[in-house]
């Protein structure tokens, strides 16, 4: 009797252990994680891919903000499967989607794949003013990841039209099997868009403290930590936002101040990564204008240790009149 029961207890065990491990490895096929477009993050925690603000793009080193490499083959870096990351490669010609494969090691490429686009559509990197090409990684259906892409165009001129033309709007995916490799992906157009099942990146997700009611919680891109920002009492100041960093246990790992509640961000080692977007102000009776950076915060200190500018891919005129 003792034996038998010795024996289911294992066996109860080893399924139990099996089935941690079976969904561990689900959760670690996720290689990558978008902060903005145009900026991948390695979930192994030592670099960052980031669209270069002059051309190709750069792996950038997480600790100190150095250039591990620069690549001019590719511009838009979309996910990391396998070890090596996926790009979009920049292009003016019309129906084609270009993307290469390159080692995120030393970016060496390794290999590049032109996928059909719908007739009279194209895969701009950067925001135009009547057209524009998202493309992102999704696991949520695929432990590999799948590849979904938007297309949207739209008439624009000065003066509006009484009957104006209808959006044009393109959907699809590229599906990886299971070795992950661009020679063997395939495209799909579909009806609509990907659905996201995703959770709200702002929410109540550590219920355990006793935080103000004004302050808000945001989850970071990969889950793992949450940033409480509140409004300071001084408001005059520029960066007048308190932000307190958790895990996911509800411990207290740093805090920091912004000029805004909240952007994009992921946290590696206590170094606190997030997106500035553009902004302009008066220091010192000058008019002082900053582009889109990345920045490295110190959360044993609070202060930054490195800053890295971002390609801008938003449309930013002119209009027609």
């Amino acid at each position: 009797m003792l034996l038998t029961f010795i024996t289911k207890k294992l066996i109860i065990n080893l399924v139990l252990s099996m089935s941690w491990i079976i969904s561990g490895t689900v959760m670690a096929n996720q290689h990558s994680y978008q902060l903005i477009k145009g900026v991948i993050v390695d979930n192994t925690g030592e670099s960052i891919f980031v669209i270069n603000p002059n051309n190709g793009l750069d792996s950038v080193s997480l600790k100190t903000g150095l250039v591990n490499w620069h690549s001019d083959h590719a511009t838009l870096p979309v996910l990391i499967s396998n070890g090596n990351l996926l790009a979009q490669k920049e292009t003016n010609s019309n129906s084609v989607l270009s993307l290469i494969s390159i080692d995120t090691k030393n970016g060496h490429q390794l290999d590049t794949k032109q996928f059909s686009l719908p007739n009279n559509t194209s895969a701009p990197i950067v925001d135009g003013l009547d057209r524009k090409f998202d493309i992102q990684a999704n696991f949520e259906n695929n432990p590999n990841g799948e590849i979904t892409w938007e297309y949207n165009y739209k008439k624009v001129q000065g003066m509006l039209l009484e009957n104006p033309p209808q959006p044009i709007k393109y959907y699809g995916k590229l599906i990886q099997d299971n070795n992950q490799t661009l020679k063997n992906m395939k495209m799909q157009i579909v009806d609509k868009p990907s659905q996201s099942t995703n959770k709200k990146i702002v929410g109540n997700f550590l219920n355990n403290l006793q935080l103000d009611s004004k302050a808000r919680q945001f989850k970071s891109v990969n889950g793992q930590h949450i940033l409480v920002s509140k409004l300071k009492k001084n408001t005059s100041k520029w960066n007048k936002y308190a932000w307190d960093v958790y895990d996911k246990s509800g411990n207290l790992i740093g805090s920091t101040s912004h000029y805004s509640s909240y952007t994009p961000f992921f946290v590696s080692d206590n170094v606190l990564i997030y997106v500035n977007q553009p902004n302009a102000r008066m220091i010192n009776n000058k008019w002082v204008e900053s582009p889109l950076t990345l920045q490295g915060i110190s959360l044993d200190s609070g202060q930054p240790i490195w800053d890295k500018e971002v390609r801008d891919l938003k449309f930013k005129g002119p209009y027609p009149h």
